[in-house]
């Protein structure tokens, strides 16, 4: 069940549209069997021993085919779909190919658009999770991306999801629990890449991750790199991509579900404890950790 809304999350027009998430030209590249798995977690940074509190659903006959109604036709049809013509076949092209291939700051910032706007859309899916404050969308609207905290990478991982089982489609949305309207993550998996979207104090988290597994990494922005370039494959594993996040992962299953509650909505509800905690500070993030634990090849 989606959220329901009345007017449009970015700019508040009326006339909505079904948009999806993600281009047509990235779920054509997507297995035809898989379906859209997707988590929606809430976590609080400060605690020492938080508890990620998530929501597990499958969305459609096949991948990323879930619309919801929260875009206006202008939002939806002319503003972002410039920006899905980039990002489409780029990321396609990213999710099939070995070899590297030049991004450019304009391809970067193209990416890093879509990407926000998809997070604030993907946010709208459940309506048990708390989104970003409407004045962050519309300053996003109006304005651009660099007029809000955010920051985007996309990275290159040599193994299946940790957050997922059999194809690694889908996507999460963790709110941060003190302040969900003004901080979110998001994370969308695209079978080899994954696109990690921070906003608020989860910003930072996604700069830190790039920065740490940038031999990883096919782009970023704000922070662009000087040499952006699409790496080769099998350098990076997901445990390492979760704990450069400030996710603490003990072993290869990443969370312990409690008993699994079933809701009226058909969802399935489970609390989960990350072990040692989500204190993002108390992690060491030197690249030396992960390849002292295989994390990195």
């Amino acid at each position: 069940m989606g959220a329901v809304t009345s007017v449009c999350i970015l700019c508040g027009g009326t006339g909505l549209t079904r948009a999806h998430f993600v281009p047509r030209a990235i779920r054509e590249m997507l297995p035809n069997q898989s379906r859209s798995f997707s988590v929606m977690g809430e976590a609080a940074t400060s605690s020492p021993g938080p508890v990620l509190e998530l929501t597990e659903k499958a969305h459609g006959r096949g991948p990323f085919d879930t619309q919801p109604r929260v875009l206006c036709g202008t939002c939806n049809n002319a503003w972002m779909t410039k920006y899905e013509d980039i990002t489409g076949p780029l990321l396609a092209k990213m999710i099939c190919m070995s070899e590297q291939t030049t991004v450019t700051d304009e391809q970067a910032h193209a990416v890093a658009t879509w990407a926000l706007a998809a997070m604030l859309i993907r946010s709208t899916v459940d309506v048990a999770i708390q989104r970003l404050a409407s004045d962050f969308m519309r300053a996003f609207r109006e304005h651009g991306i660099q007029a809000v905290e955010a920051q985007v990478a996309v990275f290159s991982l040599a193994n299946s999801r940790a957050l997922f089982s059999g194809v690694a489609v889908g996507s999460t949305y963790i709110s941060d629990i003190e302040g969900p309207e003004e901080s979110a993550l998001g994370l969308i998996f695209l079978k080899e890449i994954v696109v990690a979207v921070g906003a608020g104090k989860f910003a930072w988290l996604v700069q830190r991750a790039a920065h740490v597994l940038s031999s990883g990494v096919a782009l970023t922005w704000p922070e662009v790199q000087p040499h952006q370039g699409w790496p080769t494959r099998g350098e990076v594993h997901d445990d390492a991509l979760l704990l450069a996040l400030g996710i603490k992962v003990p072993s290869r299953s990443m969370f312990v579900p409690s008993t699994p509650v079933r809701r009226s909505t058909g969802s399935i509800r489970k609390v989960v404890r990350v072990p040692a905690g989500f204190d993002v500070k108390d992690i060491n993030m030197v690249s030396d950790l992960f390849e002292n634990h295989g994390l990195i090849q």
